[in-house]
């Protein structure tokens, strides 16, 4: 059987979103947006799956892998955009590629901050970018921003993996 019409997503998560508090509220309308522009480019929707906008602060990119994967955080309270490797549990594939950081760094021609967090399981490696999420206007270019990054930092690091 074919199904010819799905129950519409936008409203659930906007009928949500109703009781939630307005930074969480900027989130959604944010990861929203970002789900829009950026799977409707097909370079990047090929990379990438979809997933669903939430409430919450990151955005998860899966790159096959399950110890690892590409994280976009919005840190509002210093309006601070995060794009980078997160790596959930393994200090040992931290350590690795830490031995090819003038290599990654060469090939994306830029500097990241590599974070082995000591007191968690988890360690990081990220560009930051500033990024005023209450202009709206600025969106497009924070969301082009996070693409090009993302698919930057995914080809870098596809070699070490």
């Amino acid at each position: 059987f074919e199904v010819l019409e799905r129950p519409n997503d936008w409203q659930k998560i906007f009928r949500v979103a109703e009781n939630e508090k307005p930074r969480h509220r900027l989130r959604l309308e944010y990861w929203s947006a970002f789900n829009d522009y950026a799977f409707a480019d097909p370079n990047f929707a090929s990379e990438f799956p979809r997933r669903a906008p939430s409430t919450k602060s990151w955005y998860d990119l899966s790159i096959g892998v399950s110890f690892c994967h590409i994280a976009v955080d919005m840190v509002q309270r210093s309006n601070i955009l995060r794009v980078g490797l997160y790596i959930p549990d393994g200090k040992e594939l931290f350590a690795a590629l830490t031995e090819k950081k003038s290599d990654v760094e060469a090939s994306l021609g830029f500097a990241l901050e590599w974070c082995e967090l000591p007191e968690k399981k988890a360690s990081r490696i990220v560009a930051e970018h500033a990024a005023d999420f209450s202009d709206r206007s600025a969106w497009l270019k924070q969301f082009g921003w996070i693409m090009e990054t993302a698919l930057q930092i995914k080809a870098a690091f596809k070699v070490c993996l």
